[in-house]
């Protein structure tokens, strides 16, 4: 079960990610792709059928062996057979949310950010994602990051307002 503040942490960061739409078609494709895969991979880790797999997999385990099941390996065929369908479906999740995701974040963090808010939230995304350490991904995300506030700084404030409100006159 999620926690309270786990969601409104993850409510934050929505909230914070949908405030930098409305600037740039490539970013907000970009974003509107990564949090469809977020929202689907949370989906899946929080209500799908890995949660109910593994919920299935544990009640098995601590009934037959207790909460030593969790630290030893049992041969149990009743267990195992919960055991390998838990795993075929974590694969599977893999392959259709996880790897689509990671995808999507390489991808959004690639692209420039066009406002102070969104190279702020892409500084995020890159800790959140652990892109830093992704071996997919080509390019020092510290410098993606560092070109963004370089080339925002360097902008006139009118560009960088947000959107719907008048630039300082």
């Amino acid at each position: 079960m999620t926690s309270p503040k786990d969601i409104a942490i993850r409510s934050v960061f929505v909230t914070q990610a949908l405030g930098t739409m409305g600037v740039d078609p490539a970013w907000d494709a970009g974003l509107t792709a990564y949090l469809t895969c977020h929202a689907r991979m949370v989906a899946q880790e929080e209500f799908g059928k890995s949660w109910y797999l593994n919920q299935n997999m544990n009640q098995i385990g601590l009934v037959k062996f207790g909460a030593a099941y969790l630290k030893e390996r049992h041969d149990d065929s009743e267990l195992n057979a919960a055991r390998a369908s838990y795993e075929a479906e974590q694969e599977r999740i893999n392959e259709a949310y996880y790897e689509p995701l990671w995808d999507a974040s390489r991808k959004l963090a690639l692209i420039p950010a066009p406002t102070i808010a969104a190279a702020i939230f892409k500084v995020m995304l890159i800790d959140l994602e652990e892109l830093g350490n992704d071996s997919a991904m080509t390019v020092d995300c510290a410098e993606v990051v560092e070109r963004d506030f370089a080339r925002l700084m360097a902008t006139p404030e009118k560009s960088r307002s947000v959107p719907g409100r008048r630039a300082a006159a």
